[in-house]
Protein backbone atom coordinates (compact mmCIF):
# COMPACT_ATOMS: atom_id res chain seq x y z
CA UNK A 1 0.00 0.00 0.00
CA UNK A 2 1.18 3.29 -0.92
CA UNK A 3 0.20 5.22 2.18
CA UNK A 4 2.12 2.54 4.27
CA UNK A 5 5.08 3.27 2.36
CA UNK A 6 4.47 7.09 3.02
CA UNK A 7 3.88 6.32 7.13
CA UNK A 8 7.63 4.59 6.48
CA UNK A 9 9.19 6.97 4.69
CA UNK A 10 7.55 9.59 7.02
CA UNK A 11 9.01 8.10 9.97
CA UNK A 12 12.37 7.57 8.85
CA UNK A 13 12.37 11.15 7.62
CA UNK A 14 11.34 12.53 11.71
CA UNK A 15 13.52 10.01 13.21
CA UNK A 16 16.62 9.90 11.29
CA UNK A 17 19.06 11.76 8.96
CA UNK A 18 17.93 11.31 5.48
CA UNK A 19 22.11 10.36 4.79
CA UNK A 20 22.21 13.89 2.40
CA UNK A 21 18.99 12.83 0.40
CA UNK A 22 16.23 15.80 0.30
CA UNK A 23 12.42 15.56 1.46
CA UNK A 24 11.93 16.66 -2.33
CA UNK A 25 13.70 13.25 -3.44
CA UNK A 26 12.59 11.17 -0.27
CA UNK A 27 8.92 12.42 0.68
CA UNK A 28 7.65 14.09 -3.14
CA UNK A 29 7.15 11.38 -5.59
CA UNK A 30 5.08 9.39 -2.71
CA UNK A 31 3.21 12.43 -1.99
CA UNK A 32 2.94 13.30 -5.60
CA UNK A 33 1.21 9.97 -6.56
CA UNK A 34 -1.17 9.87 -3.47
CA UNK A 35 -2.01 13.76 -4.23
CA UNK A 36 -3.13 12.45 -7.50
CA UNK A 37 -4.92 9.34 -6.67
CA UNK A 38 -6.51 11.55 -3.94
CA UNK A 39 -7.91 13.59 -6.42
CA UNK A 40 -8.76 11.01 -9.65
CA UNK A 41 -11.91 10.05 -8.09
CA UNK A 42 -14.44 9.59 -5.00
CA UNK A 43 -13.34 5.70 -4.23
CA UNK A 44 -9.64 6.43 -4.04
CA UNK A 45 -10.34 9.93 -2.21
CA UNK A 46 -12.53 7.88 0.65
CA UNK A 47 -9.91 5.03 1.37
CA UNK A 48 -6.88 7.76 1.36
CA UNK A 49 -9.50 9.63 3.44
CA UNK A 50 -10.41 6.77 6.23
CA UNK A 51 -6.87 5.87 6.74
CA UNK A 52 -5.56 10.00 7.00
CA UNK A 53 -8.40 10.96 9.28
CA UNK A 54 -10.36 7.91 10.86
CA UNK A 55 -13.79 7.03 11.17
CA UNK A 56 -13.27 7.86 15.32
CA UNK A 57 -11.69 11.10 14.87
CA UNK A 58 -13.78 12.54 12.40
CA UNK A 59 -16.69 11.27 14.37
CA UNK A 60 -15.29 13.30 17.32
CA UNK A 61 -14.95 16.21 14.87
CA UNK A 62 -18.28 16.18 13.48
CA UNK A 63 -20.23 15.78 17.28
CA UNK A 64 -17.58 18.60 18.40
CA UNK A 65 -18.34 20.91 15.57
CA UNK A 66 -22.41 20.56 15.69
CA UNK A 67 -24.02 23.55 16.29
CA UNK A 68 -21.71 25.60 14.63
CA UNK A 69 -23.02 29.37 13.98
CA UNK A 70 -21.52 33.02 13.58
CA UNK A 71 -20.76 33.98 16.60
CA UNK A 72 -22.81 37.09 17.58
CA UNK A 73 -21.61 37.96 21.49
CA UNK A 74 -18.91 37.42 23.76
CA UNK A 75 -19.94 34.69 24.84
CA UNK A 76 -20.48 32.86 21.40
CA UNK A 77 -16.90 33.69 20.28
CA UNK A 78 -15.68 31.67 23.32
CA UNK A 79 -17.79 28.70 22.53
CA UNK A 80 -16.81 28.80 18.64
CA UNK A 81 -13.09 29.25 19.88
CA UNK A 82 -13.43 26.30 21.43
CA UNK A 83 -14.34 24.28 18.64
CA UNK A 84 -12.01 25.15 16.32
CA UNK A 85 -9.39 22.23 15.46
CA UNK A 86 -6.38 21.95 17.76
CA UNK A 87 -3.14 19.98 17.88
CA UNK A 88 -4.85 17.50 20.33
CA UNK A 89 -7.43 16.39 16.77
CA UNK A 90 -3.58 15.40 14.65
CA UNK A 91 -2.26 12.82 18.36
CA UNK A 92 1.51 12.88 17.89
CA UNK A 93 2.64 10.10 15.99
CA UNK A 94 -0.31 10.00 13.37
CA UNK A 95 -0.16 9.89 9.47
CA UNK A 96 -2.30 13.02 9.67
CA UNK A 97 0.48 14.46 12.39
CA UNK A 98 3.20 14.04 9.93
CA UNK A 99 1.82 15.30 7.26
CA UNK A 100 0.69 18.31 9.00
CA UNK A 101 4.50 19.12 10.48
CA UNK A 102 5.07 18.65 6.71
CA UNK A 103 3.14 21.70 6.18
CA UNK A 104 6.11 23.69 8.09
CA UNK A 105 9.02 22.73 5.91
CA UNK A 106 11.03 24.86 3.79
CA UNK A 107 11.10 22.68 1.23
CA UNK A 108 8.51 23.65 -0.90
CA UNK A 109 7.40 20.78 -3.33
CA UNK A 110 6.65 18.00 -0.63
CA UNK A 111 4.88 20.74 2.09
CA UNK A 112 2.57 21.47 -2.02
CA UNK A 113 2.41 17.76 -2.35
CA UNK A 114 1.39 17.40 1.61
CA UNK A 115 -0.96 20.17 1.61
CA UNK A 116 -2.62 18.64 -1.13
CA UNK A 117 -2.89 15.44 0.22
CA UNK A 118 -4.69 16.66 3.53
CA UNK A 119 -7.27 19.32 1.48
CA UNK A 120 -8.04 16.65 -1.92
Amino acid sequence: ELIRILEIQLLNFEFESSDGETTEVVLSPILSVLASTANAGNYPKSIIKKIVFPKETDFEWTEHTKGSKVPQTEEEKKEEKSRRMKPSNAPPGTLRCRLINLLTIVESVSRRFAGELLWA
